[in-house]
């Protein structure tokens, strides 16, 4: 009897047990408790042009910082480096706590372009984890910095991480009754107006290629649609009827626009294409991992020789040609001919400069 007694009692307590823990939560997400420790990161000052290596050493601290997920270990702490030997001497970081060490490299080109190389450290594992090389003007100096860190989640976590991107948004002045549609990168660098403050602006839609943005104005008193080539900086109005016309979205290729459009006092949405011509480009595999991550391009395509074939749209090709021909024979232009005519006499105009 005393034996039951026991096991009576010893169910009551497990019953209140279970009773008294919370209900499993329903909703899909996993409750996690305490304090998640972040990874430690040291980037000391990188080597090389003074100013470039400054600009690159903070943008890569501040992202860091920015992303929530890493702790930038304070740099006051961070040993000496320039001492013979302390280079490659990643030991010394394990005493201050780092994880991870990301030291780099910026050397001049020329006038306006700079070659930047970054490396991640890992401690733990004792090797390089994560190499990369960049080229641009000084204006994408602080872009390789935010490539680097989407590079570096995604080696992390597997996602690859949207920082190498710009920002669009209104704002409005203070002393102003109008507003600006202006755009920055995701570190709040190259902060642009894009037009002028005498309007309502609302909206703002990136194309696919991020070369357009499109957006309701209110110029004529009257809400319509206005597309921008934010590289160039001019502004056409797109679409333009009596009533309400607002809210546009690209479609995910590029060539068409939805929009809510008033008509005989009833909202619709009305989809309308997108001008431009649409240029086929084949990179060979020395470019065909670069090609693959970059937003200009769409339709984008391994082939079985490790080229890329991509589409891009432009509404004219003068930049286009320019940007071509800095690849040179690393890339075919397929479609149109019209363009593959205009690279075509640009590189005969270079012969004939140079005597050949």
């Amino acid at each position: 009897m005393k034996r039951i007694a026991l096991l009576i009692s010893a169910l009551a307590v497990s019953a209140l047990a279970f009773a008294q823990e919370p209900p499993p939560d329903q909703s899909g997400f996993v409750p996690i408790h305490g304090k998640i420790r972040r990874e430690r990161v040291a980037v000391p000052a990188f080597s090389g042009d003074s100013q470039a290596a400054q600009l690159l050493t903070q943008s890569l601290r501040e992202g860091f910082a920015m992303i929530g997920l890493f702790e930038l270990v304070d740099p006051a702490s961070y040993p000496d480096l320039s001492l013979p030997g302390a280079a490659n001497d990643f030991s010394v970081f394990k005493v201050i706590g780092a994880d991870y060490v990301v030291t780099g490299e910026v050397v001049r080109l020329d006038a306006s372009r700079y070659q930047v190389e970054i490396r991640c450290q890992s401690l733990r594992q004792d090797k390089m984890v994560l190499g990369k090389r960049y080229s641009g003007g000084a204006d994408l100096l602080n872009r390789m910095a935010l490539k680097y860190l989407d590079e570096f989640l995604n080696w992390l976590t597997g996602r690859a991480g949207g920082l190498d991107a710009r920002i669009a948004y209104i704002s409005t002045p203070a002393g102003t009754r109008g507003s600006t549609v202006r755009v920055m990168d995701t570190d709040g660098r190259h902060d642009t107006q894009l037009t002028m403050a005498r309007s309502l602006y609302l909206s703002p839609a990136w194309s696919p290629d991020g070369r357009y943005l499109a957006y309701t104005g209110y110029r004529a008193r009257n809400p319509d649609i206005y597309l921008a080539d934010v590289s160039q900086g001019k502004e056409v109005k797109f679409f333009a009827s009596e009533g309400t016309n607002a809210s546009p979205q690209f479609s995910p290729d590029g060539r068409s626009m939805a929009f809510s459009r008033e008509e005989n006092g009833n909202m619709d949405l009305f989809v309308i294409s997108v001008p431009g011509k649409e240029v086929r480009l084949r990179f060979s595999p020395f470019y065909a991992n670069w090609v693959m991550e970059q937003d200009i391009f769409v339709d984008k395509k391994r082939e079985k020789d490790g080229s890329a074939l991509c589409t891009l749209r432009a509404e004219n090709f003068a930049w286009l040609e320019k940007e071509l021909l800095r690849y040179g024979t690393e890339v075919e232009i397929l479609e149109p001919a019209e363009l593959r005519r205009a690279v075509l006499k640009r590189v005969n105009n270079l012969l004939k400069a140079y005597g050949r």
